[in-house]
């Protein structure tokens, strides 16, 4: 009889270590699965984190701060994975969704889309974004990011009364958003000057807050990231001879085997196909 109730006592205090542990490793609210997905980022694990922020920016269940957060860093995992045809395409997508009046990460994404063309040699397109990012959000630090790019392109663009380009800035300052939760105040991922932060009264202690305060990430994914720009010219070769049906082959054995995983380069593999069975088609028989 003691046998039995100690090998139950024993079941009984497994179970509750693996229902504890279970429960320490499933994100139990919205910003922990935000947080977990932050933590494969921050080591690097931009693949891990991708799959993680796709799941929360299209999943159920999540709110609207972690859907806009998650579908940024999307795109930022994209660039650091040296997809830059992605992070247009993911860019764009978190623009026509979350540019709002709340505006939280939009100069973020403009910036970033313009240096993005910029790095797949689409000059034109990286101009227009940075135009659009410094003249909307003039008091932003990508404004002076976007302008020293346009000078770099050639463009030429100075703004009226230039302001510095490094933080911190004079105000006023785009009116900050306010998620009405435990995250407060939020103008950007990336550190805003401290002036816009300390009020002109003396501040009202704020609520206590379940979560800690996290330190700012930065939001720009080429700090500190060098672009692949030979893997960069492989594939804008096989993009535009698949374009003209020009030199195919040889710019397909140019590509490297992580080449063939990007999306880009799939679609064009597809685009060749097609176009080679319809000019097949269109080629006379000699039999006739």
């Amino acid at each position: 009889m003691r046998v039995r109730i100690s090998i139950i006592a024993v079941l009984v205090i497994f179970g509750l270590i693996g229902g504890i542990a279970q429960a320490q490793y499933y994100p139990p609210t919205p910003y922990g699965a935000l947080q977990n997905a932050n933590a494969y980022k921050d080591r690097g694990d931009y693949y891990g984190a991708r799959s993680l922020y796709s799941q929360i920016a299209n999943g159920y269940g999540y709110d609207d701060y972690s859907r806009r957060q998650a579908s940024y860093w999307i795109g930022f995992c994209d660039v650091r994975l040296n997809d830059s045809w992605q992070a247009i395409n993911d860019f764009q997508s978190f623009l026509r969704n979350y540019d709002r009046p709340d505006y939280s990460l939009v100069p973020d994404a403009l910036y970033v889309l313009g240096r993005t063309y910029e790095a797949v040699g689409n000059n034109s397109s990286a101009l227009s974004y940075y135009q659009s990012c410094s003249q909307r959000f003039p008091s932003s630090q990508f404004a002076g990011q976007s302008y020293d790019r346009m000078r770099v392109l050639g463009g030429g663009y100075y703004p009226p009364s230039p302001p510095p380009y490094n933080p911190p800035y004079p105000p006023p300052y785009p009116p900050p958003y306010n998620h009405g939760g435990i995250f407060g105040t939020h103008y950007s991922v990336e550190t805003m000057p401290a002036t816009s932060q300390t009020p002109a009264a003396a501040p009202v202690a704020p609520a206590k807050s379940v979560v800690a305060p996290a330190k700012a990430a930065v939001s720009n994914p080429y700090d500190g990231f060098t672009v692949d720009s030979a893997k960069i010219q492989r594939i804008n070769d096989f993009v535009t001879a698949v374009q003209k049906m020009d030199k195919v082959s040889e710019a397909a054995s140019k590509l490297a085997p992580e080449d063939m995983k990007l999306s880009i380069v799939k679609e064009h593999e597809q685009m060749f196909q097609e176009k080679s069975k319809f000019n097949h088609l269109q080629e006379p028989s000699v039999n006739k």
